[in-house]
């Protein structure tokens, strides 16, 4: 039996709303800081975490679809960069696993609110 290795590609530039709409399934790793109303759909996001009355937190992801309805899953996680490494593994893992149904052919995750080595450390494994 012969698995399938996804390949792994990184980008520097923000991602814009055309590039949450690609069709993929999109992880958006968040710093406590970053105001949720500057990601891509931001103010729609915003609305439905009010809605659900949910408190993002670090051990309380978002999940929801895409506002466009072409992204399958949209998810949001606060990232603490202090964090070991070990605990963000953790809760890449927490996040992504929420993820498979249906099963995705490409996972985009995107850094907002963190610098590049935070966003590097977070994204590492």
């Amino acid at each position: 039996m012969q698995l399938d290795i996804a390949k792994i590609t990184q980008d520097g530039r923000t991602l814009s709303t055309k590039d949450a709409d690609s069709g993929s399934h999109l992880v958006c790793l968040l710093a406590a800081t970053f105001d949720m109303a500057h990601l891509p759909h931001g103010s729609v996001l915003v609305q439905r975490m009010k809605a659900a009355r949910h408190k993002l937190a670090a051990d309380s992801p978002f999940h929801t679809i895409c506002p466009t309805h072409r992204v399958p899953g949209f998810r949001c996680l606060l990232v603490d960069p202090a964090q070991s490494a070990f605990e963000l593994l953790t809760q890449a893992r927490k996040i992504i696993a929420h993820q498979r149904c249906p099963a995705p052919t490409a996972l985009n995750v995107a850094c907002f609110g963190l610098d590049a080595n935070q966003a590097e450390r977070a994204t590492r494994h």
